[in-house]
């Protein structure tokens, strides 16, 4: 199968699809434990979804980092619970982000499909991961290294998150990927050059992916 992808910033990307007004679930909203940091940084997602006139619920189970974002945004509406665990009496959403959560869940089926029920028909479901297929990560291999977050226990190409998706009923309405961005010279220069590639190619080799799944009934 031949996957030719578009290059996206990817919080841009999630923050335009959030229309005014809309009701948000943003599931793992804490990235614990990059909390603090993110927070420094402003470069935390819920903190970006908070200021897009939404009403947003922030999902999460560190306790940890739901006090840190609650320290630094009071006006945050937050819920400690697991994405496995039922979330039918908060209600349904117009859209669901789920931001780099993916890999870290087990039983991937059972969470979305958690989510699904409360994702009212039409709305969207939000979704980044890590890219497989991510050249970065094959040319540390080559030099016989690995960089990986302890928590990951899966990785998503994009005909296996498109796969995914079809077993539960997801319409793929739009699939891209993203570059992760850094402050140091050479990784910045390689990010140039593999975008170069892939606006040549489209090849799916960026470092993540980005998906919008829609539920139609």
């Amino acid at each position: 199968m031949q996957v030719k992808l578009d290059v996206v910033d990817r919080s841009t990307w999630i923050l335009g699809h959030l229309d005014p007004g809309a009701r948000v679930l943003h599931v793992g909203c804490t990235d614990w434990p990059f909390t603090q940091l993110r927070l420094d940084n402003r470069q935390l997602l819920h903190d970006s979804i908070l200021d897009c006139h939404v009403e947003l619920i922030g999902l999460d189970n560190s306790t940890e980092g739901l006090a840190l974002v609650q320290s630094a945004r009071p006006d945050a509406n937050l819920v400690n619970r697991d994405v496995t665990d039922d979330c039918s009496d908060l209600g349904e959403f117009d859209v669901i982000v789920l931001g780099e959560v993916l890999e870290h869940i087990g039983d991937a089926e059972s969470a979305l499909m958690s989510l699904r029920t409360v994702l009212r028909p039409g709305g969207k479901l939000l979704v980044t991961v890590p890219n497989a297929l991510a050249i970065k990560a094959a040319l540390r291999a080559l030099s016989a290294r690995e960089v990986v977050h302890q928590d990951h226990v899966s990785y998503y190409s994009p005909c296996v998150l498109g796969q995914l998706a079809d077993r539960l009923d997801l319409e793929v309405r739009h699939m891209a990927q993203y570059l992760s961005e850094s402050v140091r010279p050479v990784s910045r220069g390689g990010n140039k050059a593999i975008r170069g590639w892939i606006s040549m190619s489209g090849a799916p080799i960026a470092d993540g992916l980005v998906a919008e799944l829609t539920r139609e009934k």
